[in-house]
């Protein structure tokens, strides 16, 4: 007997054997798409990508010592944020 065997439930996958119908084996489960491939990934992707860029042009831009090339990035970033937001949302209403 082992720590596991107390568990509950243990007593059904015990007796579950590869050869009873409606047993499942691992090869026979489908697989996961692969992360990149889920209808969230990629606008969520680029929302923390431009999230990141704003993120590290806020300290410079709240000191008051941004210049325009700051300003710019900054922008850039929020533009991402709000495509990668858009694109999640799109996605979500096209999944189903």
């Amino acid at each position: 007997m082992t720590d596991r065997d107390d568990l509950p439930g243990a007593d059904q996958r015990a007796g579950a054997t590869p050869d009873e119908p409606g047993a499942t084996t691992p090869e026979d489960a489908p697989a996961a798409p692969p992360v990149h491939e889920r209808w969230w990934w990629t606008g969520t992707f680029r929302a923390v990508l431009g999230g990141v860029v704003v993120g590290y042009q806020w300290p410079v831009l709240t000191s008051g010592e941004a210049t325009v090339w700051n300003w710019v990035l900054a922008a850039v970033g929020a533009a991402i944020v709000v495509v990668g937001a858009w694109l999640v949302l799109s996605a979500y209403r096209r999944r189903g």
